[in-house]
């Protein structure tokens, strides 16, 4: 029973409702918030992480992560 309840403390912290606002970026599995820059990680289970990560380390021209957008996902982040 302990572990039932751990898991639905955890399972109530996780955001599930994604802001209309947000980016996704499928070819890298985040969502960009256009207004703060920040992109956070998709949940298989729909949601996404709540911790933010600084777009710069993820979406340089130069990085690997680059590549795996789709061209729609590129010129969605250079739009903003």
């Amino acid at each position: 029973m302990r572990i039932v309840k751990s898991f639905k403390a955890f399972e109530s912290n996780r955001i599930s409702d994604v802001p209309e606002h947000f980016i996704p970026l499928r070819g890298i599995g985040y969502y960009l918030d256009p207004e703060t820059g920040y992109t956070y990680a998709m949940l298989k289970a729909g949601g996404y992480e709540d911790e933010p990560y600084p777009a710069e380390e993820d979406l340089d021209e130069e990085s690997e992560a680059w590549e795996q957008l789709s061209d729609e996902e590129k010129a969605a982040v250079n739009s903003v």
